[in-house]
């Protein structure tokens, strides 16, 4: 009897567990169709050449919008639909490439923007309903020679490497410097810097 009452309950457990399995595969399948939806906006990082527009979707809607830094002004342009967005003037882009350095799941254009008061660090991205910057740094110093992306040592994402100018007994030299985004700007985390760079330009 106690055989009998088991294998009874038996195929009620199975049918259970088979409904736990269907609720588990749901959400498998749920959660691999959100990871895809992020990795769509996985990329390698594109390099901006000036006059040679790039075609990156940065508003996450399947359709690539046209950056360009012009070949001649330095300036920046994302061109979305009938959408037109243009960097500030004062801006003049020293060098720029297309990742995802803050960590949101949608690449932007990250930027060594040269003014007449020194060099800065801007990010240019479809935030809050609209292109803007998103952070445009104060000067830096030391200032930034050249910019790359790369995959981040520890806790992923992605990060910023600059190299940076240094002096050293009077000597310049060059330093490597990578920062991972900290919510509201950049913070040093190997290399010659130590510091926080994240402060709005006016």
């Amino acid at each position: 009897m106690a055989g009998a009452l088991i294998g009874e309950r038996l195929p009620r457990r199975a049918g259970a567990g088979g409904a736990f399995g269907v609720v588990l595969l749901t959400l498998f399948i749920v959660l691999s169709g959100s990871l895809s939806c992020s990795s769509q906006h996985a990329l390698t990082p594109i390099a901006l050449v000036p006059g040679h527009p790039a075609s990156v979707d940065l508003d996450g809607d399947g359709q690539g919008e046209e950056v360009l830094v012009d070949a001649g002004t330095g300036g920046l342009t994302i061109l979305d639909k009938s959408m037109t967005y243009h960097a500030r003037s004062k801006w003049r882009v020293a060098q720029a490439l297309i990742d995802d350095t803050d960590r949101n799941g949608f690449p932007e254009v990250v930027a060594l923007l040269d003014a007449t008061d020194g060099r800065h660090l801007g990010l240019f991205e479809y935030f809050g309903g609209r292109y803007c910057e998103r952070l445009v740094t104060a000067v830096l110093s030391p200032r930034p020679l050249s910019l790359e992306t790369a995959n981040g040592t520890t806790g992923g994402g992605r990060v910023l490497v600059l190299t940076e100018e240094a002096s050293s007994g009077g000597a310049t030299r060059s330093a490597r410097t990578t920062y991972r985004w900290n919510g509201f700007g950049f913070t040093a985390v190997s290399g010659a810097g130590a510091r926080v760079f994240g402060e709005q330009d006016t």
